[in-house]
């Protein structure tokens, strides 16, 4: 088995920056949120809304751009990453079904009002071609 050294682990991530492109900003949201980077102090709220944003800005064909990077079955972080993007995906298609449903459902109208007996009548007698007398 070979040994990892700083220099393979610095080329395997521009590797990976390089082929994510888009799916850098996302994967690096989400390594935020499961405490997998160095930082210190990051607010996991605010980490949290970042990776929803970064997952709403996907392309739906960035994933496949994870293909560069190898065998996502066997890398815990990628498989993980997939199955939030797939419950984010899944929560928006949830949320957008029940907002079609809200509009799609029947409004009710409005009552008529009658008109007084009097009003009926003055509306009778406006109808008709007017002529104007020159």
């Amino acid at each position: 088995m070979a040994m990892w050294d700083r220099q393979k682990l610095g080329k395997l991530a521009r590797e990976r920056k390089a082929a994510l492109g888009g799916l850098n900003k996302a994967l690096l949201a989400f390594a935020r949120t499961q405490e997998m980077t160095e930082e210190t102090g990051i607010d996991r709220r605010k980490a949290e809304q970042d990776l929803a944003a970064a997952l709403d800005r996907l392309e739906p064909d960035a994933v496949l751009q994870m293909k560069a990077l190898g065998s996502v079955e066997r890398d815990e972080v990628l498989r993980d990453f997939l199955t939030a993007l797939t419950d984010h995906n899944q929560e928006n298609i949830v949320r957008e079904l029940k907002e079609v449903q809200e509009l799609s459902e029947p409004v009710l109208e409005a009552p008529v009002l009658e008109k007084p007996e009097n009003q009926k009548a003055a509306s009778k007698k406006k109808r008709g071609l007017r002529m104007f007398r020159g």
